[in-house]
């Protein structure tokens, strides 16, 4: 079964999306220097492996990796949690997309769709 839950900037609602869910793919916009419209995939349980420490800032400031660091205490983490980044030319708030974005539209879909697919297909194949 697929789900979909769209967050915005309610990452604190992440944990109850997680739960009872072997597979997780999380998207979101990113700013990492690439072109926009590049695509970045991340395996997020090699990324916070090694964490132990949570450094929150303010109460407020929670960062994902942050929040997924809380999950793994909790031994709440899906087995599989994929990160898949679309690159962006500025994460300032707005509320549509930038030209570059706007322009290229298709293709950056096709890739993330193709990409979605493939991470899908990943799963069900891992899971008995």
């Amino acid at each position: 079964h697929l789900h979909y839950y769209d967050l915005g900037l309610q990452t604190q609602q992440l944990s109850g999306c997680l739960r009872d869910h072997a597979s997780a793919i999380i998207v979101d916009a990113v700013q990492s220097g690439q072109p926009p419209g590049s695509l970045l995939l991340i395996d997020l349980l090699e990324l916070i492996a090694g964490a132990e420490q949570v450094s929150v800032r303010s109460c407020h400031g929670i960062s994902i990796i942050d929040e997924l660091i809380l999950l793994k205490m909790q031994g709440t983490l899906p087995k599989r949690l994929i990160f898949i980044g679309i690159e962006v030319a500025s994460t300032d708030w707005q509320q549509k997309l930038s030209k570059v974005l706007s322009e290229n539209f298709a293709g950056i879909l096709s890739s993330f769709e193709s990409e979605l697919y493939l991470q899908i297909a990943g799963s069900s194949r891992t899971q008995t």
